[in-house]
Order: structure tokens, then sequence, then C-alpha cells
């Protein structure tokens, strides 16, 4: 079992979910504060994401997988020149499962998934995380990339005993 995994484990998310982000020409999306794991898979484009502690923008590019275990605000941007907007009502507008779309889409997408857990035990966990995990191996990348696909898919689609397929 990989280090991931075995967090997880042990955590037992208490509550989760998933969407993808399509988005076009220029864009930058403002993420607040949160509880949990926020998760990302760039399925297609290039991006960045800045948040504090970063010393510069952390550039994403297709296939690459972040992981961000502290609950800090954080902004993934196309370029600094767009003028930003909260996630909140993008996220608001749309179903679990399914994507946001800025500015049209086509030029860069994404899966996200945050993850919220309960318990004293959860904290002391995620707080020895660094705060931001960006995998670099092609098997680290392609098992959350595909674990995130699979949780969209069944939210989209609900099969039976997906709810607890989804809670693993």
């Amino acid at each position: 079992m990989d280090a991931l995994s075995s967090v997880m484990s042990l955590l037992k998310p208490q509550s989760y979910g998933i969407r993808g982000l399509d988005a076009g020409r220029e864009w930058s999306i403002d993420f607040p504060a949160y509880e949990g794991i926020r998760c990302y898979a760039l399925v297609h484009g290039t991006c960045w994401l800045e948040m504090a502690g970063l010393v510069h923008p952390l550039r994403i590019d297709t296939g690459d997988c972040v992981l961000l275990p502290r609950g800090q605000a954080f902004r993934f941007y196309s370029t600094l020149e767009a003028e930003s907007i909260s996630v909140i009502p993008l996220i608001s507008a749309v179903e679990e499962g399914n994507f946001m779309v800025v500015n049209g889409g086509g030029d860069c997408s994404g899966l996200g998934a945050y993850f919220a857990f309960q318990g004293l035990q959860a904290n002391m966990l995620l707080k020895m995380l660094p705060p931001l995990v960006h995998f670099h191996r092609e098997e680290d990348k392609s098992s959350l990339r595909w674990y995130l696909e699979r949780l969209m898919g069944e939210l989209r689609t609900p099969q039976p005993g997906g709810f607890l397929i989804a809670e693993e």
C-alpha cells in the first residue's frame, strides 16, 4: 500500500466531494481555506498553483497530481494577468461528479477532490504531511488519477454499493 493510501485508510473520511474543471483562455480561481485534504490531477494543459509558503508558483503540467493536506487557501491560474474569481459559486452551480466550465473550457482540464476528517488523530496526521505534495513518479500520478476518475464516475452515475466504494 502506498503512503497516501495508508494515511487515507487511517483517517476514514467523514465527507468528500469531487468535480472537474475545464478552463479556457485566461483564468484564475481562488480556493478558500478548508478542513481536510484536497487533491488534484491535471488531465490536459498547464496551469499554476500559488499559495502562502511557496517561494515561486508551482507549474502543473498534463498528468501531474498535487495533494494539499493543510487547509491553506490557494489559487490555480493560467496567467497572473487574469482577474481571479472565487471557486464557491462555480462549485455551487455544478453537481458532484461533473465539470465546472470557465471561459468556455478547452485549454486546461483536471479533476479535484476534497476529503474532510474528524478527530484528533486526523488533525495530527494531516499536520505531519508537508503543505504541498507534488507527485512526480508516474506510478503515483497514475494511481491518484485513476482513483479520482473512478470516484468522479461513481458520483456521476451511482451504482449499487458505490457509496461504500467512494468511502474507501
